[in-house]
Parts: C-alpha cells; sequence; structure tokens
C-alpha cells in the first residue's frame, strides 16, 4: 500500500495484494492438488479530492481476478 498528497485539497492511495496455494486436499484420482488450490490478486486505487469547502469527490476503482478450484468458495466442508 502506498499514498500521499497530490496538494493541499488533494490526496490517493493504492494498494494491492495476491494469494497463492496448491490447496491442503490432494486428489488421488487426477493425482494433483486441483480440489482447493487458490490463486488470485486484487489492486485498489483511491483519489479524494475538495474543489470546495462544501464538497467532496472521492473516486475509488478496483480490479481482481481469481483462479481456483469451486470447494475454495465452499464455507462448510
Amino acid at each position: 500500500m502506498a499514498s500521499g498528497p497530490i496538494s493541499d485539497r488533494a490526496g490517493w492511495k493504492i494498494g494491492a495484494d495476491y494469494r497463492k496455494t496448491d490447496g491442503f486436499f490432494y486428489n488421488k484420482f487426477l493425482k494433483n492438488n486441483s480440489v482447493d488450490d487458490f490463486e488470485g490478486y486484487n489492486v485498489n486505487a483511491r483519489l479524494v479530492f475538495e474543489p470546495t469547502d462544501s464538497s467532496t469527490l472521492d473516486l475509488k476503482a478496483h480490479y481482481g481476478k481469481v483462479d481456483a478450484a469451486s470447494i475454495s468458495f465452499n464455507a462448510d466442508f
């Protein structure tokens, strides 16, 4: 994560995360770890600008991608 001022009335922030695991379960039939593997990342950005004393413009952007086996999204095994 990084952030900083642009001016007295504007600032920015950007953050990112990445996670990868081959999982905890092994598929004996397929002979691989395709049961609960997971790889995903996110990038977040924010720009805050105060054009006047009574107004604020707050822009946010997010992009993420996930590639995972279906059991990764199951809350209860």
